[in-house]
């Protein structure tokens, strides 16, 4: 898409939400949410009004009407930068670059809160080629609205190029109020993508992984498990390349669904809490008349042979043959894998076949009821030797 048309859709975009922005009071607000208000209103009523005859004069294409009507609204309160901005938007539409420029800058000067100006000099920064001032710009943009309507437009235009993903990245790397909302987990998957890729590059201290787990999640439910596990090894401390907290340390703490983190599966008939100390392992125990599924998590393994093992004791130290894995391309599929007790004790081992059919693949832990709690200790999986 061409610069001219971005600037327009810059333009029109911000004008046609212009009635949302704060105004003023009284009267003149409500001809501001009503424009048609504005055309049989007298000067009196102040620039809000003004403004809201030119956004809708604008609106439909009628540059003079709404020239005139901006220019009106300066007059009125010269040192008010909204209306030198739509007055600079009603003149860029029109084909009146220089004077345009003229009125942007006017309204820079009076302040930068302003989102037509802030969007008529990220324009003019990425027509420079200059990405890191125009991404300071949408910065300012999006730490004043996080959901501002043109929000993803902009942010299109940085995500499409090296340079772009770049400026953006040392942005987030200051923490800024819109990253929530630039790692949101309702995007077309072509878009996913590109943020993942900007945060995956970008400099500075890890986002941790309450932070990313949306986006990650909408990457595993879009069939793109490589690049959700590259976030998530970047900046979540807790990423493993096999089973990540073998040593069910967190089970108690996660807060939502993470597909390369333990997610348990609620039931009033089961309970699970962690050891002390966390990572020593987990007791646990199924009230209820048959086995059941307790908790899950996503493993990116490569094509070849496991070894899983495991300890399950009672509260004897006896071993306890009550714990059991399947492993799957979906999850709730797959059938149980066989466990053999070791010589030694209480230790269970089961071998795992990865064919390679799929790029992630769900474990998922059940166990059998029993009427007693069970203490199972960090889970080991190791290629085959």
């Amino acid at each position: 898409m061409g610069q001219k048309v971005w600037r327009r859709l810059y333009v029109w975009a911000g004008v046609l939400g212009f009635s949302a922005l704060a105004l003023s009071s009284g009267i003149d607000r409500l001809a501001a949410r009503h424009p048609s208000m504005a055309k049989t209103a007298s000067f009196t009523l102040g620039p809000g009004a003004l403004r809201a005859q030119a956004a809708e004069a604008l609106g439909e294409e009628n540059h003079a009407p709404a020239i005139a009507a901006a220019r009106q609204a300066v007059l009125f309160d010269p040192v008010d930068p909204r209306s030198a901005a739509l007055l600079g938007a009603a003149l860029l539409s029109s084909g009146e670059h220089a004077l345009a420029d003229r009125a942007f800058r006017v309204a820079a000067r009076f302040g930068w809160r302003d989102p037509l100006t802030q969007l008529y000099f990220i324009d003019q920064a990425l027509l420079m080629g200059d990405w890191h001032l125009a991404a300071t710009r949408l910065d300012a943009l999006l730490r004043q609205d996080p959901a501002f309507p043109l929000r993803d437009m902009l942010l299109a235009r940085f995500e499409a190029s090296a340079e772009g993903r770049a400026a953006l990245g040392k942005r987030l790397a200051l923490r800024p109020s819109w990253l929530a909302t630039f790692a949101a987990s309702d995007l077309p998957s072509p878009v996913l993508l590109n943020r993942s890729e900007v945060l995956v590059t970008m400099p500075g201290p890890r986002l941790g992984c309450e932070t990313i787990t949306p986006l990650v999640g909408s990457l595993v439910a879009a069939a793109d498990v490589h690049a959700a596990k590259e976030l998530w090894a970047v900046h979540c401390p807790r990423s493993s390349a096999g089973i990540a907290d073998a040593g069910f340390a967190q089970i108690a703490t996660i807060l939502r669904t993470a597909p390369f983190d333990w997610n348990p599966i609620g039931a009033g008939d089961v309970a699970l809490q962690t050891n002390r100390p966390p990572g020593s392992g987990m007791t646990a125990r199924v009230s209820a008349s048959s086995s059941r599924a307790v908790l899950w998590q996503m493993l990116t393994l490569a094509p070849g042979r496991y070894r899983l093992s495991w300890t399950a004791k009672s509260p004897s130290g006896a071993a306890a043959n009550a714990v059991f894995f399947t492993l799957a391309c979906k999850l709730g599929e797959g059938t149980p894998l066989r466990a053999e007790q070791q010589p030694e004790g209480e230790r269970f081992e089961a071998s795992l076949h990865v064919d390679g059919a799929c790029p992630g693949q769900y474990l998922t832990l059940w166990l059998a009821p029993t009427d007693r709690d069970l203490s199972i200790e960090p889970l080991v999986l190791e290629p085959w030797s």
